[in-house]
């Protein structure tokens, strides 16, 4: 199977953060994966941070610079071949990342995305991990920007 790249931007919330790591590595082996995690300019994270055992790479980012900035600035780091961008360190599902990097065996697909979807009373679907080769968007000069947090969204 491909390399894969699980590359996590952190912005704070030290409690979110943290179930965010525990679910990584909960993670099924297969695929073999690596974990970089950006944080970006962070208030609190630092203990748990300092907790990270070389399992995982870390890229520091002394100034606030958003979810694209972020992205861009550690994309050097990641390994040829998927990248899968999360976004708000949400929880994942130990099993989530095979059929997600799978979709993309299908050369006609660009990415794939994994959903949340709330209550059946409340239809919203949220959209924090989504799987791209890394060949993709080096070609395209990395993450596109988008105006209200949109970033991810416009990589689809």
């Amino acid at each position: 199977m491909k390399n894969v790249s699980i590359l996590v931007v952190l912005d704070g919330a030290p409690e979110r953060a943290l179930r965010c790591l525990q679910s990584l590595a909960e993670l099924n082996p297969v695929p073999e994966h690596e974990v970089v995690i950006v944080d970006d300019a962070s208030v609190g994270l630092e203990p748990l941070l300092a907790r990270l055992d070389g399992d995982v790479a870390v890229e520091r980012i002394p100034t606030r610079v958003g979810f694209h900035g972020a992205v861009s600035r550690a994309l050097p780091r990641v390994k040829d071949g998927v990248v899968v961008l999360l976004r708000d360190a949400p929880r994942v599902d130990p099993n989530f990342l095979a059929p997600l990097v799978g979709a993309l065996d299908d050369p006609s697909v660009a990415g794939a995305t994994a959903v949340t979807a709330q209550s059946p009373a409340d239809p919203s679907v949220a959209a924090l991990a989504l799987a791209v080769r890394t060949a993709d968007l080096h070609a395209i000069g990395g993450p596109p920007s988008a105006p209200l947090g949109l970033e991810m969204a416009a990589l689809v």
